[in-house]
């Protein structure tokens, strides 16, 4: 397998991992370490496929260190999850310093709007209606957190030029 291909398989399966941390976070508001692991050593793995200057692993290595570090100070506050600090931590790592407000700042409006859409939901009795078929969303409940991997998520998806720049 060529390094295009490899960097392509692992573009996938970091997509595909980010989905996998959204669908967790809207049913238990929990975000699994090995998914945050997973985009970790994806990033690796498509680094790794092309040749990469040292600024670039800087860039890249830089972005994930100073995300995680706010990320920890505000965790500290309580206003962010654990979960949502090590998933975007490990999304930084594949944006790098450049692109990283972008994302943030995309990351920051979705997430005002499931905070929005979820308000809304728990107001009209979602939950309950979820559960007459059987299913049950945490995150439908009122008094929980919002699920932001959603927003985590969206933001790459609308950033993705950005991906391994």
């Amino acid at each position: 397998m060529n390094g295009l291909a490899i960097s392509h398989t692992a573009i996938v399966l970091f997509v595909g991992l980010l989905a996998a941390a959204a669908i967790t976070d809207i049913v238990w508001l929990r975000i699994p370490n090995w998914i945050s692991i997973g985009i970790a050593l994806l990033f690796l793995v498509a680094a790794m496929a092309a040749p990469r200057v040292v600024n670039w692993w800087v860039s890249h290595f830089a972005a994930g260190f100073i995300v995680f570090l706010f990320g920890i100070a505000i965790f500290a506050c309580g206003k962010i999850g654990g979960g949502d600090v090590k998933l975007l931590a490990a999304v930084a790592l594949w944006f790098g310093l450049t692109p990283l407000p972008e994302l943030l700042l995309a990351i920051g409006v979705i997430g005002g709007v499931v905070s929005i859409a979820c308000l809304i939901l728990r107001v009209y009795g979602s939950g309950a209606w979820l559960e007459l078929l059987g299913m049950r969303a945490v995150v439908l409940e009122k008094g929980q957190g919002v699920p932001y991997a959603v927003a985590i998520a969206a933001g790459c998806c609308l950033t993705f030029d950005g991906l391994l720049s």
